[in-house]
């Protein structure tokens, strides 16, 4: 094991940016600088990190942080990862340790080994400069321990799978049907989907009213012999928890019997404390694949407690915000109406905020930017409307000249709103998007004075 009075001297002071989350991260010279008061003589040394974000919609955020980042600053120390402890000031700050393979996939608990495709998770104020220290030892520490900020509820009633709760949201998840009809009205038809998301008491999508009613609808193909399963909490932290559902042998074939689609896909859905907010993140690794392929995916809720004339759609895929009102629409006989429609998206999102409730949810989407190849899309279109007893909004991948193997990823956000506006959401957007929106500054690692 490398010694840790040592790591100062390994690596040079240098700057670079690259996507965090919605930040850039950025490494900074700490020569001269004064040390701030040690928190625990057992540590022998740490690392400065300061986090500062620009307030918009959300009063906290999360931070995620690849290791490869603060590995980098350390050399050839190896850290036990048990010894890791995140403190501002003379405060123990809940985090977690979450492990990824070089493909960027999730992986189960166990692994005790910090790798550079590793997250280090936890949540910041946003509205304040946040310094902070990591803390780590050559030497056994005990794994830190906190309370959890995320609830997760078994399955009830056969409605879903698994649920999780927090800061006034929940969402419900479910892998493949065939759970009790009496009980949901769309168990068998909502696959490796939220079938129920609840925010500030409202039930936006409600399965008694339509079984089309879904959040997160997706284009990858499954039947009864080759279903969604594992529905499990994969990652189990403090900060975030991850439910993943998995279709290890999503399957399609044309008129002839020729299989045209093939793939191993997983849904991660996770949740962070206190933020009310859920990711959704597909990965599909396809052994079969059209050379030209559209993934399709489809989301109906309401902004409130239903569809009527106050609700409005926000969006900003032309640059700008563009509104949509349902007032005027006579949506009582008129059932079915689309808003927009376009093929030229600029910034990807878009969202549905009812004016008397105050409230509604956001929904960000695009292409990750973490670690993990994928292929890029060429093109995204956006359509938004009702349909019936919902909201009616669709978003569009378009592929072309695909070849196998390939892997394909996309991720979204969910943010629940209230009583904010559109330009809120808009700079939110931008924050999730823009690695330069906010900045996470890590030093260079300090050593304890004797």
């Amino acid at each position: 094991m490398a010694d840790l009075g040592k790591v100062w001297r390994m690596t040079p002071t240098r700057s670079i940016s690259f996507g965090l989350c919605c930040l850039s991260v950025l490494l900074a010279d700490r020569a001269g600088a004064a040390q701030a008061r040690w928190w625990n003589k057992g540590w022998e040394a740490r690392v400065p990190i300061t986090v500062e974000f620009r307030e918009e919609l959300l009063s906290k955020r999360p931070v995620i942080l690849p290791w490869r980042v603060i590995a980098e600053r350390l050399g050839e120390a190896k850290i036990r990862a048990s010894s890791l402890r995140l403190v501002a000031g003379r405060r123990l700050v809940p985090f977690q340790v979450d492990h990824r393979n070089a493909r960027g996939d999730f992986l189960p608990p166990g692994n005790l080994t910090l790798d550079p495709e590793d997250e280090l998770v936890f949540v910041c104020p946003s509205d304040r400069r946040t310094r902070l220290h990591l803390y780590l030892s050559e030497n056994p520490k005990p794994p830190a321990s906190f309370p959890s900020g995320v609830t997760v509820v078994e399955p009830r009633r056969q409605r879903y799978h698994r649920k999780l709760v927090t800061a006034g949201m929940s969402i419900a998840i479910q892998g493949t049907g065939q759970l009790d009809l009496s009980a949901n009205s769309q168990a068998n038809s909502a696959r490796a989907t939220v079938v129920e998301l609840m925010w500030k008491g409202y039930k936006l999508n409600p399965q008694s009213q339509s079984w089309g009613m879904v959040l997160n609808a997706h284009p990858y193909p499954s039947s009864e012999a080759d279903r969604w399963r594992n529905v499990r909490l994969l990652v189990d932290g403090p900060v975030r928890k991850v439910v993943a559902t998995n279709c290890s042998n999503s399957t399609a074939s044309d008129a002839d019997g020729q299989v045209t689609w093939q793939a191993d896909v997983t849904r991660y859905f996770s949740m962070f404390a206190d933020v009310p907010l859920y990711d959704v993140e597909d990965v599909a690794h396809c052994s079969v694949v059209p050379a030209s392929w559209t993934a399709g995916y489809l989301d109906q809720w309401h902004a409130g407690h239903g569809l009527d004339e106050h609700d409005l759609l926000w969006e900003g895929t032309s640059g700008a915000i563009r509104m949509f009102s349902l007032a005027g629409k006579n949506i009582s006989v008129e059932r079915t109406g689309d808003l927009m429609d376009t093929e030229q998206v600029g910034d990807a999102w878009y969202a549905w905020f009812d004016q008397k409730e105050r409230t509604g949810l956001a929904v960000f989407y695009g292409p990750p930017q973490h670690a993990g190849k994928a292929a890029a899309p060429a093109g995204i279109r956006f359509r938004g409307g009702w349909r019936w007893y919902a909201t009616h909004n669709r978003i569009s991948f378009t592929y072309e000249s695909l070849e196998a193997p390939v892997t394909l990823r996309h991720r979204f956000r969910m943010i629940g709103l209230d009583d904010v506006s559109p330009e809120e959401v808009a700079g939110e957007y931008r924050l999730w998007k823009n690695p330069d929106a906010g900045t996470v500054t890590i030093g260079d690692p300090e050593r304890r004075r004797r």
